[in-house]
This record gives structure tokens, sequence and C-alpha cells, in this order.
């Protein structure tokens, strides 16, 4: 397929590890286990980790998608609502997935139409490449936007509303959106803290621990992330078709 890329380089690259998640029955000795292994290892290779650990109040989140699941199995178009009921606010993250980063690049997030029902988070725009374990990568463009009352996304022609140009091969347009598999989780997204490699380059630490609502036994997932930001790109690098977001001094270790 003939694509024309419109995001030019990835400002994001995260490395994602599965955790056992028998460890975080109690959520706070998982966290702390998480840490002195990620100390240890970090340390090993001549650098340092500044524990600086933060943590919002949960959130309930789920996803949306139509009864077959068509959005997501047919065109990568992920729709993940997230309801800060402490604030009671909504965020929405806006997600295509590809396997192919020319593709993927080629859906512009970035430029959604106003409207004073949202506001979007200029800053939160990413074009993402996610590392998973056996480092297999996966290319994402997505954005966040902020909704003070529950977002009115019924149907794919609502994501059109907010994105005319977003071409996918969606057979019903108004084909109505659901909870997808009724699936809702309590979500804990702890920062845990910056690691400084031997060469002084540094990367951003979160957990992802997802509980059954009002169930915080065993939680359904785990994830490790590690998340590195690109480098700055000078004004004199702006037509270098050489350079590199990611150079091997950066993501090495």
């Amino acid at each position: 397929m003939q694509v024309n890329p419109i995001n030019r380089n990835i400002n994001s690259r995260k490395y994602k590890l599965i955790l056992d998640k028998g460890y975080f029955k109690d959520k706070d000795e998982g966290i702390k286990k998480a840490v002195s292994i990620v100390k240890s290892q970090v340390e090993q290779q001549g650098g340092t980790f500044k524990f600086n650990m933060s943590e919002e109040n949960p959130k309930k989140v789920w996803y949306l998608d139509t009864k077959n699941h068509e959005l997501c199995e047919n065109t990568g178009l992920l729709i993940k609502v997230k309801e800060n009921q402490a604030k009671s606010k909504y965020k929405v993250e806006i997600k295509v997935r590809k396997p192919d980063r020319n593709e993927a690049a080629s859906y512009d997030l970035s430029s959604p139409l106003s409207n004073p029902k949202y506001e979007f988070q200029e800053n939160k725009y990413k074009f993402e490449q996610d590392i998973k374990t056996p480092f297999d990568s996966i290319y994402s463009v997505s954005s966040i936007f902020e909704y003070k009352q529950k977002p009115d996304l019924y149907s794919y022609e609502d994501i059109l509303s907010i994105y005319l140009s977003l071409s996918l091969d969606i057979s019903d347009k108004q084909a109505k959106l659901v909870n997808v598999n009724d699936f809702e989780a309590e979500a804990f997204n702890p920062d845990l803290g910056e690691i400084i490699f031997a060469n002084g380059k540094s990367a951003q630490t979160q957990l992802s621990i997802w509980y059954p609502p009002d169930n915080r036994c065993l939680p359904y997932i785990v994830e490790f992330d590690i998340d590195v930001k690109a480098e700055e790109e000078s004004a004199d690098q702006k037509n270098d078709n050489n350079f590199e977001e990611f150079p091997q001094s950066k993501i090495g270790k």
C-alpha cells in the first residue's frame, strides 16, 4: 500500500514488559519489588535510578468499539476512555496502531477540529514506537482529549467529527460504539522514577496496574514501561534525512 508519511520523526519510544501479576496481590509490595529490581539492574550497568514515585487516584478505564470489534481488528483504531472520578473529568485517547512505520505515520492526529465539548491536549500528541518482548515493534499515532462530561462518542461518525480526514476503511460508520467485552478496570499508573545511564542519557519508568472494579485482590494485568523521549532536532537537522531520533547512545542500554 502506497502511503505518504505525515509524521516524520517518532517522538516517543516505549519498552513494555508484562510482569507476573501474582507479585501485586499486595500492590505496595509489588511496586517495592519492581523498584528494587530496576535499581539493581541499572546500577549493574553503571547508572543510577532516581526513585521519585508519584501516583494519582485510581481511574476507571474502558475501551470503545463496535460490537464486532471492527475498529480495532480491521483498522488498528483504539479508543480508550479514562474517568477521573475525583475530578469528574474524562480523558479520551484516540490511537491508530500499525505494524508498518510509514503506514502509521500517514495518519495525522495532531490537528483535530476545535470543539467546546473537549480540550485537545497538544503536548500529549505522540508518534510512538512500542517495543514488546521479544523485541517486536508496533507503531502508533495518538492524541488525548479531556472532557468535562462523559464523552458523546456513539459511533465512528463521532470520531470523524473530530478528525474529518481520518480515512479508515469502516464499512458501517454509524455502527454503535459499546464498551469492549463489557470490560472495565480500576487503573493505577504510578511513575516510579528516572533511570540515568552511565552515558548521562535518561528514561522514565512507569507501572500500569489494572484491577477488576471494586476488587484489588489480584490485578487483571501489570505492565512495566521504560519511556524514552526522542533527541531534540535542531534547526540544521530539519532537512537531514540521516537524523536519528534515537541514536544508539540513547537506547543502547
